[in-house]
């Protein structure tokens, strides 16, 4: 037996004794975890939000699943012992002298950020405002500094949070409940006979209302990376955007870029 904190449903989440992960399959792996943290998307799951999750927990009463990225089919790694589905894709070498605690941003803060939010989005001084300063936020801007942007713009409704984003390297920082982000972003692209905005606008809270705020932030040609986990839909402003030819990605991360953020 191990203990594993497991999802049973929405808001009910308990530390079990579940028994140790056994090798189902050739693919698999089995290991002992060392290091482990959370995700924005469990708070969304205990939130409600993905009704998958609440699905699969509630096929398995009194015990539904650990928690920790592995999604429906396994247990997660919030847990002393995990099964790694598919573990020759999906399991890296830890760099010689690099720390185990950092080896936990590879999984996958440091990947999400980068791979969602940056990689394949920005060019060399581009202009770039961040909603949502947590970990992955704070990733994004980590990995934009490697390609100077001309600015990066931080917002978040917490005060600590952009203190940490002004030690990280971000130019500029608003605070929602204390003035407008269109307004300040409008006033610091304002170029002559071209629409205010930033080139690249990194979505990292997964709220409706902050995607479709993000939408009237961004110059013509800019692009919108959408990097938080909705749970619920979002309206599109298609008639503003499809004119400004603005580019909106979504997805979930494969965290192949593992090997080149840890050389970096």
């Amino acid at each position: 037996m191990m203990k594993a904190m497991c999802f049973l449903d929405e808001s009910n989440t308990k530390l079990l004794d579940i028994p140790r992960p056994k090798l189902l399959k050739a693919t698999d792996a089995v290991g002992k975890v060392l290091r482990t943290t959370i995700c924005g998307s469990d708070l969304h799951m205990i939130d409600g939000f993905l009704k998958e999750s609440t699905k699969a927990a509630k096929s398995k009463p009194g015990r539904g699943f650990a928690m920790g990225q592995e999604g429906l089919e396994a247990d997660g790694l919030q847990a002393e012992y995990c099964r790694i589905l598919f573990a020759d894709h999906s399991l890296y070498k830890c760099l010689k002298g690099v720390p185990l605690d950092t080896c936990v941003s590879f999984s996958d803060v440091l990947p999400t950020s980068y791979e969602l939010g940056v990689r394949d989005q920005i060019e060399e001084g581009d202009s770039v405002a961040i909603v949502g300063m947590g970990p992955i936020g704070l990733g994004a801007l980590l990995s934009l500094k490697t390609f100077n942007p001309s600015q990066i713009i931080a917002i978040d409704m917490n005060e600590s949070r952009l203190k940490t984003a002004k030690s990280f390297g971000a130019t500029t920082f608003i605070n929602p409940q204390n003035e407008s982000v269109k307004k300040v972003i409008d006033k610091l692209t304002q170029k002559e006979e071209v629409k205010p905005g930033v080139d690249l606008a990194i979505e990292c809270v997964g709220l409706p209302e902050t995607f479709e705020a993000f939408q009237d932030v961004v110059a013509p040609y800019g692009r919108i990376a959408v990097v938080g986990v909705h749970g619920v839909p979002a309206s599109l402003k298609l008639d503003k955007l499809w004119l400004a030819n603005i580019n909106i990605s979504t997805g979930l991360v494969s965290a192949n870029s593992v090997t080149e953020l840890m050389e970096k």
